[in-house]
């Protein structure tokens, strides 16, 4: 059905005319995403090799009762070249004459194809249709035809009947000048569709795919095995204190803009996880590696993950030991204080102290201070390098007056 006359081209018209839409709420946007590049011949004849680069599912239409009732099996293709987007339909004893398959495009994948401008393709027993949604009152959409609005018929369509099993074989420009009533695809884009078959002699109930209240979707991909590059633009500095940080990153491709990438992260072992950046996390103290890697509209992920490492460090140094008299013959004792750390060499550990107070304020690591005579209390603690306080140390002394 690649040509139709007159007489076929009015009667798929008014098929389609008589489809009136109202609003409703928005359909599901189905985890089904289908992808492939090559191209196709359209005659309905499913050449060896001809669809293997293409995207697939299996998936069942429905049977009339006069051909035994039931579903039978179903295959749907997906796929596109520089110019064009291919489809492709295998069902299992079809009869091309009187079936009739429909694709709705949702274009802006916003769960819904009553919109302005939204694509449709339609094949059946009358001919091939190549139309759009077209508002005609608020509040209402109709399906009409390209060509009545300035537009152009660029459907092509051929199917046939194989040895038990029905092909149809449909072709559409990725983009092409009437955006209007279109689709307007480049590289690593992607649009929402359904599916639509009945399967007839006479006529099955209509079956859908993914489903009645969902659109799948497909990626326009690029036929590029050359795989991205990643970059991480920010992340936490090697040693922190913060067990939350932040990462942000890009990726470059031979093809596709960095926008247009997708990425995904790990930590540590963990398996890949799709993420976007900025990434936050929240870790326990420990040492941890953060991997990522840009993944194109090919799935072609980078073979060289960027990696960025750091360490997480919350405890403060050990309890201080006091070394220094806890009976004090002068009123200027000298009190010496050291202290453990795991990421803090000794030596540039910080204290804090205070005699007869809660209050501690910086002091070094050999502290003396003028006290009265009678009874005092030293309190200490460790300070490392990132700021953590560590526990407090308190020790007792007492002043007493030197003998005369």
């Amino acid at each position: 059905m690649i040509g139709w006359g007159l007489a076929e081209r009015a009667l798929a018209v008014a098929a389609i005319a008589a489809f009136v839409c109202l609003p409703g709420s928005a359909a599901a946007v189905s985890s089904v995403v289908l992808r492939g590049f090559g191209a196709a011949t359209i005659d309905g004849v499913p050449a060896t090799g001809e669809w293997d680069p293409a995207g697939h599912v299996d998936f069942t239409v429905n049977r009339s009762s006069s051909q035994g009732g039931g579903t039978v099996a179903a295959t749907l293709y997906l796929m596109n070249d520089a110019q064009n987007l291919y489809l492709g339909l295998k069902v299992t004893n079809a009869t091309i004459a009187s079936s009739s398959l429909e694709v709705e495009f949702d274009n802006d994948r916003n769960g819904s194809n009553l919109q302005e401008g939204e694509d449709q393709l339609l094949v059946n027993d009358a001919g091939v249709f190549d139309g759009f949604m077209h508002q005609i009152a608020p509040n209402t959409w109709q399906a009409v035809r390209d060509q009545d609005y300035g537009g152009t018929n660029d459907i092509l369509e051929g199917e046939a009947n194989n040895p038990g099993f029905s092909f149809y074989e449909v072709s559409h420009p990725l983009n092409d000048a009437d955006d209007a009533h279109d689709l307007s695809l480049a590289f690593a884009r992607r649009a929402g569709f359904q599916l639509t078959f009945r399967h007839c002699s006479p006529c099955a109930t209509t079956s859908y795919f993914p489903d009645r209240n969902s659109f799948a979707q497909l990626v326009v991909v690029s036929g590029s095995r050359v795989p991205p590059d990643t970059q991480i633009a920010s992340g936490p500095r090697p040693l922190v204190n913060d067990p939350a940080v932040d990462l942000e990153f890009t990726g470059s491709d031979d093809i596709i803009s960095p926008g247009d990438l997708t990425f995904e992260c790990k930590l540590g072992e963990d398996a890949w996880r799709d993420c976007t950046s900025p990434y936050t996390t929240t870790v326990d103290d420990g040492r941890y590696t953060f991997s990522v890697r840009a993944v194109d509209e090919m799935l072609n992920a980078d073979l060289t993950p960027a990696e960025r490492s750091w360490r997480v460090d919350t405890t403060g140094p050990s309890k201080p030991r006091v070394r220094g008299p806890r009976v004090a013959k002068t009123p200027t004792p000298v009190y010496r204080f050291s202290a453990k750390d795991e990421g803090t060499p000794a030596r540039r550990i910080r204290f804090r102290c205070a005699f007869d107070s809660t209050r501690l304020h910086r002091c070094a690591a050999r502290y003396r201070q003028r006290l009265r005579r009678g009874r005092h209390r030293l309190r200490v603690a460790g300070v490392d390098s990132l700021g953590n306080v560590g526990g407090s140390t308190t020790i007792r002394v007492i002043v007493k007056s030197p003998r005369r």
